[in-house]
């Protein structure tokens, strides 16, 4: 298979989200006035209207789709994934429910179009898992794979390197790297210099070029493509991540003047309630879900170990402040008494028996959930240190008191990218002030469902 029929086979894989979209649809109108679940005391419609509607809309939402960029999505289909088609599938919906509104000469069924909307996520959802599936089984078979150099230095060709041979799932094999000094990175061979881009890409058959310089300039990065010349080649860029989400850029507008807004939080006003509610609302349904089980694990570490049942600590919180955090004891009593405050490891030999266990699970996390009630956390957000800690920190790393701009959480976007326990500060940070500085509602509820899926099926404990 040849690299122009992989591609045009990924081509007929994406246009056939149109008739999976307008099954989807058929099927809701079926089950909507065929199956016997729902009331037809008022007739059934002719389904004539209804196909050529369903038609019209699956087109729609497949532009969208394109327009969104989900097509472009390489790897796995995985939860971000899945997220981009529910959010594309919200905004059609919007789309959907206002052509429904003003358009009067048919009265479609509200329920009709409901049941659409959600048989049509479920069906897609499916339907992109299984095309991502046969992608990644044709990539691990050499077709449509394609061929990349990595243009950059020392680490930052190492991480980049690790990260895209970590994931054949992206279909990219990477044939060396472009360096100025001598020294490769294992399994990934010096090819030249950077000024011997052009002759590399075309003794390779190169299609991308990943830049990794965690100093780049931009009029470099520019010579660089303009000296390649090559047609097809695609240049991806990946900067020193801190130097970018160091601060936060917004444009705005002052009296009719444009201005440039850094530093601005996007947790302000109407966002921020939307987020305080969202938070006030899940931890009360949670504490009620979880109160059986915390019930268990209270008794079973009351019959284990003597101590207190529920482990509090001094953390510290949004602005700088302090407030008291509650967790399921899972250590013994004393467990610090000689040491002082001290980092937990992931086998840590203090925990008791239950301990470990609730720690695997982060169920000693989940009394946080009444912090959350009384407003002292939320449930995403950067997660809370204890003051010795954050004393030391805010001297050694640089904007690490931007944390705290906002209120911490159990979870985050650090954690769900395995940045948990043990592990760089300096990188939780980065990833911490990332979502402080792109955080909306959607990440919000990403991170949440995440978090479920790490706990449960990828325990790792902190």
């Amino acid at each position: 298979m040849t690299q122009r029929t992989f591609k045009s086979l990924k081509i007929l894989l994406d246009l056939a989200d149109i008739p999976a979209i307008y099954l989807g649809l058929l099927a809701s109108f079926y089950l909507r006035f065929h199956s016997g679940l729902f009331d037809v005391e008022k007739g059934i419609p002719p389904i004539a209207a209804y196909q050529r509607t369903f038609f019209g809309i699956a087109c729609l939402w497949y532009l969208l789709f394109w327009l969104e960029g989900v097509y472009a999505m390489r790897g796995r289909f995985t939860l971000d994934q899945f997220f981009r088609v529910v959010k594309t599938v919200f905004m059609a919906s919007v789309l959907l429910l206002a052509t429904v509104f003003f358009f009067r000469s048919f009265a479609y069924s509200r329920l009709t179009v409901v049941l659409g909307l959600s048989v049509t996520t479920v069906l897609l959802a499916i339907f992109h898992a299984f095309k991502r599936h046969l992608l990644f089984h044709l990539h691990q078979r050499g077709l449509g794979v394609r061929r990349a150099v990595i243009l950059g230095a020392g680490d930052s060709v190492r991480t980049c390197f690790d990260r895209i041979s970590r994931n054949p799932e992206l279909g990219i094999q990477v044939v060396g790297s472009l360096t100025e000094a001598e020294e490769a990175v294992a399994g990934c061979p010096r090819l030249g210099s950077p000024a011997s881009i052009r002759q590399v890409l075309l003794d390779h058959g190169v299609e991308d070029v990943f830049v990794a310089w965690p100093e780049f300039s931009a009029k470099r990065v520019m010579e660089l493509i303009q000296t390649a010349d090559m047609a097809g080649v695609t240049f991806r860029v990946i900067p020193d991540v801190y130097s970018i989400i160091a601060s936060s850029v917004h444009l705005g507008e002052m009296a009719g003047l444009p201005v440039i807004n850094i530093g601005l939080l996007p947790i302000h006003g109407f966002q921020g309630t939307l987020k305080h509610a969202l938070d006030f609302v899940l931890s009360l349904a949670g504490l009620i879900a979880v109160a059986p089980l915390l019930a268990l694990v209270a008794l079973l570490i009351r019959l284990e170990s003597r101590g207190s049942i529920i482990y509090r600590q001094e953390r510290v919180g949004l602005d700088g402040r302090t407030f008291t955090i509650y967790k399921m004891r899972s250590m013994r009593e004393d467990a610090e008494v000689q040491t002082g405050p001290v980092w937990a490891s992931k086998r840590d030999p203090r925990a008791t028996r239950v301990g470990a266990f609730i720690r695997k699970y982060s169920i000693d996390e989940l009394p946080q959930l009444y912090n959350v009630l009384r407003g002292d956390m939320s449930l995403v957000g950067p997660r809370p240190e204890r003051p010795v800690f954050v004393d030391q920190f805010k001297s050694q790393i640089p904007d690490y008191m931007q944390r705290h701009r906002v209120r911490t959480g159990i979870t985050g976007w650090a954690q769900i990218n395995g940045l948990r326990g043990e592990c760089s500060i300096e990188e939780r940070t980065k990833y911490d002030i990332w979502y402080i500085e792109n955080w909306s509602f959607f990440l919000d509820l990403e991170i949440l469902l995440k978090t479920i899926w790490v706990c449960l099926f990828k325990p790792e404990g902190s």
